[in-house]
């Protein structure tokens, strides 16, 4: 990755977490059906996010240490060796400011090479840890492009996928006394 801001980017040999890419999400605290985007955490190495943060550095994220990690993502560190992990959110909006759904051009897909051929998956559910490549598209705000370039979640590129498993909220665990 280089310092000129180029129209896309990838990201690759990341580990994703919280993927909201089959189905658009509420964005925080709204209510209206068009405030609806997709989402993924993509957790980087360090020189990965010196270099996104190089071209990006209005991109909000805080490291987190290895122990708080686990604590909030229920699972080890995809970067073990490094005493923090990086995370990056990603996020494209569903709808359009007017409330007309975004170009099917411009909504985010899962793909993953299957037997050769790439593959859209994106109605399969992204489990946390799943492995691959995040792609992103660059732009600059005409209306306050002091706000500095931005990076919207493209697609993903699924190279060793976790499947999801959703726990049923009536199912309890046995406790061994």
């Amino acid at each position: 990755m280089t310092n000129t801001l180029q129209p896309q980017g990838d990201l690759k040999g990341v580990y994703f977490y919280f993927a909201r890419i089959a189905e658009p999400q509420q964005k925080w605290q709204t209510t209206a059906d068009t405030d609806k985007e997709y989402t993924i955490s993509v957790v980087v190495s360090q020189a990965q996010f010196r270099e996104f943060t190089a071209v990006f550095p209005k991109k909000k994220t805080a490291p987190i240490p290895n122990d708080e990690f686990e604590e909030k993502y229920k699972t080890k560190p995809p970067f073990a060796d490094q005493p923090l992990q990086y995370v990056l959110k990603f996020k494209q909006r569903a709808f359009k400011q007017d409330g007309t759904p975004i170009a099917e051009s411009l909504r985010p897909k899962t793909y993953q090479f299957v037997d050769g051929v790439q593959t859209d998956i994106t109605s399969t559910l992204i489990g946390n840890g799943s492995k691959g490549t995040l792609r992103y598209t660059t732009w600059v705000p005409t209306k306050n492009p002091t706000l500095g370039p931005t990076a919207n979640l493209s697609c993903v590129l699924i190279t060793n996928l976790v499947p999801f498993t959703k726990q049923d909220p009536k199912a309890f665990e046995l406790d061994e006394e």
